[in-house]
């Protein structure tokens, strides 16, 4: 049997933020690959993460890298909490849909195994049609 300095481990580095290891240990000549998950990695992107129209749908889509694990979402007005839908449109991706219901801001918590997703929460801006952004600040 190798000794443990013997064994051999790759880092791959997928951002300033993130790394993936990836270790391979033989034993009875059969490598094992095992990749140790991190919320880091997780990624949301679209407009419904940074802006919503009042009582229209909004959504945002959320890559979890091909990694297995419990993904929670969470939206909060400045009174309530607004009701989403998680969609699964391929195997590593997930459509987040909403209706705000309050002009302002609402709070999107996006947690991977319990742990905050880079960026998480995010602010996303609410206002009426024709109104603009930067009437909120």
């Amino acid at each position: 049997m190798q000794s443990l300095a013997q064994k051999s481990s790759q880092v791959e580095k997928i951002s300033s933020f993130a790394v993936v290891f990836h270790v391979n240990i033989c034993h009875k000549g059969t490598p094992i690959k095992m990749m140790v998950n991190d919320a880091r990695l997780v990624t949301a992107y679209g407009d419904g993460i940074h802006h919503a129209l009042h009582e229209k749908p909004a959504s945002f889509m959320i890559d979890t890298q091909e990694m297995q694990g419990d993904l929670k979402v969470r939206i909060e007005g400045p009174n309530s909490v607004i009701k989403n839908t998680l969609e699964r449109t391929n195997e590593n991706r997930f459509k987040v849909t909403y209706v705000p219901v309050e002009v302002g801001f609402v709070n999107i918590s996006i947690k991977w195994n319990g742990k905050d997703i880079a960026n998480s929460p995010f602010k996303a801006a609410v206002t009426n049609p024709g109104m603009d952004v930067e009437g909120l600040r």
